[in-house]
């Protein structure tokens, strides 16, 4: 799922492409991966958060918002803050 974010976000920058259905279906997507976190490996999560920085910082110079909402998404789990802290399995309804 993250590399179908990764690439999407690579091709909407390197293209321009500026869709709104695009990017939303992206958005929910890296939503799932962030919220999948907690339960992967410990010893994998390090290069799963390294990879979601790097979306970031790609996703920052895309417009419709996008960029933004990726920041969003992803700060909980790669500010540094959250490195020192334990993550928490989220709670299903």
């Amino acid at each position: 799922m993250l590399a179908m974010v990764e690439a999407g976000t690579e091709q909407a920058v390197d293209l321009g492409y500026a869709n709104e259905a695009y990017f939303a279906s992206l958005e929910r997507v890296l939503e799932s991966v962030v919220r999948a976190l907690p339960s992967v490996t410990e010893s994998a999560r390090p290069t799963i958060v390294e990879r979601l920085r790097q979306v970031a910082k790609r996703a920052e110079s895309t417009g419709w918002g996008y960029g933004d909402a990726v920041r969003d998404m992803t700060m909980a789990v790669t500010s540094p803050r959250a490195e020192r802290r334990p993550l928490r399995r989220a709670r299903r309804s």
